[in-house]
């Protein structure tokens, strides 16, 4: 059984600070045998190292928007919350998961650190964007479908669904500028990044949309997390 490390979030609550998780991430886990492993946060950097070499493979969550210095920004306009302990645990634990070389799979805003950890950056809010957008908050169901990706031909992912899908999308930030340690492997018809890759590393993928909720939806969901889980 393939142990699968989730780095948590934290959230204050009152006079203590919970860590946090949607079950959806680990269900899909369990669904398919692996073993979730909940990671918490730690600023030391060889408790980082350990917990990187204890699991086989890793899933980095959603979550709030990432802290704008940390990817050489200002704060502009329609940033949300941002907590700046966990963006630095989860960038640097995602830059030693691609020093082991690690299977990692990067969710919404896992997609995004990847990206960062990586010398990228993001759209604080995609409303910066020049080009008319298409819809990319859904307010119907989270497993609904909202918008196409269009995936390039000879990627992981085009091999895994073809030329295009139909997937869900609710966020307000997404990568702008691409580490040269990635690629684009999917976008939407209005030019937003909805998908990267490593073409080096053994597992290093990032979608923009919520596999974890449209699995249970969408038999072709199935065929990422499997292709994921099989490579670690």
């Amino acid at each position: 059984m393939k142990k699968i490390g989730i780095p948590l979030n934290t959230q204050k609550n009152l006079n203590r600070i919970d860590h946090y998780l949607s079950t959806e991430y680990t269900k899909a886990i369990e669904d398919l045998d692996g073993l979730p492993i909940l990671l918490p946060y730690t600023r030391d950097r060889f408790k980082i190292v350990e917990q990187v070499v204890c699991c086989d493979g890793f899933l980095m969550p959603g979550g709030d928007d990432i802290t704008p210095y940390l990817y050489e920004e200002e704060p502009l306009p329609g940033l949300g919350e941002c907590n700046e302990k966990v963006d630095e645990y989860h960038i640097r634990i995602t830059t030693e998961i691609v020093a082991q070389n690690k299977p990692f799979l990067g969710i919404c805003r896992g997609a995004q650190i990847l990206n960062v950890a990586l010398g990228g950056n993001v759209y604080q809010d995609i409303k910066h964007c020049e080009q008319k957008l298409l819809l990319h908050q859904q307010t119907g169901q989270r497993y609904d479908l909202c918008h196409q990706v269009h995936f390039e031909p000879g990627t992981k992912l085009y091999n895994l669904f073809g030329e295009d899908i139909m997937v869900n999308s609710f966020h307000h930030q997404a990568i702008s500028k691409v580490s040269n340690k990635l690629i684009i492997s999917g976008q939407t018809s209005d030019g937003i990044v909805e998908a990267v890759e490593s073409e080096t590393l053994k597992f290093c993928i990032g979608v923009q949309w919520h596999p974890e909720i449209m699995l249970y939806n969408n038999g072709k969901m199935n065929k990422l997390f499997k292709a994921f889980l099989a490579s670690c």
